[in-house]
């Protein structure tokens, strides 16, 4: 194990360290942040909501309600009167 020493300088030597400007973080930047990142959320749940209809479509027609489903329940929707057990007028 031999290894060899590099000669040493009598001289002292000076160290100086330069900072990096920091860039500074103004309201408008925060804005500007907040803004993209609602944007992209917004659109993304957009692009998910889409798909998510288009399959909650397709499945529903492709398996239509019969007898054994239970009757809607949307005061929109009228019931039929071959499933409704209330009495005619």
């Amino acid at each position: 194990m031999l290894y060899q020493q590099a000669p040493q300088s009598s001289q002292p030597f000076v160290v100086t360290v330069i900072k990096e400007p920091v860039p500074h973080t103004t309201i408008m930047d925060v804005i500007f942040g907040s803004m993209a990142l609602t944007a992209v959320l917004v659109a993304a749940a957009l692009v998910l909501g889409g798909l998510l209809a288009v399959v909650l479509i397709r499945w529903n027609r492709s398996h239509p309600s019969g007898l054994g489903h239970m009757p809607s329940v949307s005061p929109l929707v009228a019931p039929r009167a071959d499933r409704s057990s209330s009495p005619t007028r």
